[in-house]
Order: structure tokens, then C-alpha cells, then sequence
């Protein structure tokens, strides 16, 4: 007897049920091995909706550490996410020591700051550092300036801290319209901030601000940024990515249009020079290995 159309059809939705219950029990069962899959713990960055913060890894080279509104992340070049603080921390500053063990973290949690909490196991283990300022934002854009480990941290204001982050002080204020925030490895007092209106720098640690001419004049400035090598790095929206490579000679480097939206953040290794990765405002990983001149998509 020749089966019908109908019962054909009815035995291929049999087997597509069968294949597919026995994924589900496979899948069910690998997340009950001790460890799980490699992806059973972690989380998509399609579900990321804002990145505050990107760092390479100095102890894993290949990796970035992410501060995001849903937790902090270390990201493989397999693109694959793994928690460092859970989701109901609204991580806002990050700060990475050279070796990468010691962690600073700012932000939020249930709508109230947390302060600042510190991991000195690369982020296995979390204590409060210190607790969240009267009347102040969370911290944000957490940064070490100049040599001897002084952190500044954008706030309701512009806050300094001289004891890795315990306690901390106002000490100046950021231009109006600021969008980041770049210090200087060598001097302390001397910043750079990206506003809607240009790039700004302050030579007295933000008590006062000037103007920078960087590419077309009044276009808003996207970041700013220092590589692993102390240079600074701006991205002039509608003119493109600038390296500094003269005390006032900036570099262009790629126009605008080569990049799907404009550069929000930018960071440079330490161990290799030509090595960069930026984020677009569209939350695209971007890495380049010939000091900016051409880029691709982060991971393998």
C-alpha cells in the first residue's frame, strides 16, 4: 500500500518531534555534568543592551572584561560570556590592575548605589570597598591617573580617591555635555574629556576646561581614550578616529564611514602596542592589530 501525502507528512512531524525531545534530554542532561557545557553558564551578548566599560584581560590576553547594566562579564574570543558579578548589579566603572587579580567595580543595585566592591582573585570573590557617597551618583567612568594609583571617577561631579577607592572627594567638575573621560598614566592633573561639543582638556584636574581642535570644529567628540601606551585616541563624529602623535599634531586614522556608527569606547594592551578594541554606539566589538588602521570583528 503506497502512504498517503498526509501520512508522510504526519510520519517527518513524528521524527522532527522525536529528533528535537532528544536534544532537549541531551542538552538536559550535559547541564547536570559537573561544569555543564561551555555555554550553560554563561549569557548572549545579543542580551547585553549597554556596555559602560570594555578592558582587555592583562592575565588573559585574548579576553575583555565588560561592565554592563546587567553584570560584569568576562568575554572569550569565543564569544562566549562568563559572570563575574550577576545580573542584578548595574556595573557603571571598572577598573583592571596590570596584573588583572585586582578588580574595582561602581554602579548600582535595586536602583541604590553600591559603592565601590573589590575582587582580589580576578573576580571569583566580591567584598563591598567602599559604600555610596550622600547625594552622589553611582561612580562612573573610573579611571587611574598618574603614576602613584590616585583614581578619578565621574559622580555628581568629578571625585578623586588617594586609597584605591575607599573613600573619596570631590575635586572638580566635567565639562558640560561630557560623554568619557581619558587620564593620564604620568600626570594626575592633566585629562581629556569627549562632550558634544569637541574634545576638552584640563591641565589642573578638572577645575578648568579648554578646547581641543580635532578635526572639524564643533563636531561632537564620541570618546576619548588612552591606549595601553599613555597615547590618547578621540573619535570625531562625521570626521572619524584620531591618534595623538605629537604633543599637538593629532593623526586621523579611519574615516567615519569605514565604522557602522560612531566609537563610543576605546582601550589599548599593554603587552602589544599595535593591538586595539573599540565599541560602537551600536554594541560592535571591533579589534584592531596594526595600531588602528584596519579592524574586524572581535573574536575567532
Amino acid at each position: 500500500m503506497v502512504p498517503t501525502r498526509a501520512a508522510k507528512a504526519s510520519s517527518w512531524v513524528t521524527r522532527a518531534i522525536n529528533m528535537m525531545l532528544k536534544r532537549c534530554l541531551l542538552i538536559f542532561v550535559l547541564c547536570l555534568l559537573p561544569g555543564g557545557p561551555a555555554w550553560a553558564e554563561g549569557i548572549s551578548l545579543a542580551r547585553i543592551p549597554h556596555i559602560y566599560e570594555v578592558a582587555i584581560d592583562p592575565a588573559r590576553p585574548g579576553h575583555l572584561i565588560l561592565a554592563t547594566p546587567r553584570g560584569l562579564y568576562r568575554l572569550t574570543p569565543e564569544i562566549e560570556m562568563q559572570p563575574l558579578l550577576d545580573e542584578s548589579h548595574d556595573v557603571t566603572g571598572l577598573v583592571v590592575s596590570d596584573n588583572g587579580k585586582f578588580l574595582l567595580v561602581s554602579g548600582k543595585k535595586k536602583n541604590k548605589s553600591f559603592g565601590v566592591m573589590f575582587s582580589g582573585d580576578a573576580g571569583k570573590t566580591w567584598k563591598s570597598h567602599s559604600s555610596a557617597m550622600d547625594g552622589s551618583a553611582p561612580l562612573r567612568l573610573m579611571k587611574v591617573a598618574g603614576p602613584k594609583g590616585r583614581l578619578l571617577a565621574v559622580g555628581n561631579g568629578l571625585f578623586q580617591s588617594l586609597d584605591a577607592g575607599k573613600s573619596w572627594s570631590n575635586v572638580g567638575q566635567m565639562p558640560p555635555g561630557s560623554l568619557s573621560l581619558a587620564t593620564n598614566h604620568k600626570s594626575s592633573k592633566k585629562l581629556l574629556a569627549a562632550t558634544n561639543k569637541g574634545l576638552k582638556a584640563s591641565s589642573d584636574r578638572g577645575k578648568s576646561w579648554q578646547s581641543v581642535s580635532v578635526g572639524p570644529k564643533g563636531k561632537p567628540a564620541s570618546m576619548v581614550a588612552r591606549d595601553g601606551h599613555n597615547r590618547p585616541w578621540t573619535f570625531i563624529v562625521s570626521a572619524g578616529l584620531f591618534a595623538r602623535t605629537a604633543p599637538d599634531k593629532w593623526e586621523k586614522r579611519l574615516d567615519s564611514k569605514q565604522f557602522d556608527g560612531a566609537i563610543i569606547q576605546l582601550t589599548g594592551s599593554k603587552s602589544d602596542p599595535r593591538r586595539l578594541i573599540a565599541l560602537t554606539q551600536y554594541m560592535k566589538l571591533l579589534q584592531s592589530l596594526d595600531d588602528g588602521r584596519t579592524w574586524q570583528a572581535f573574536g575567532k
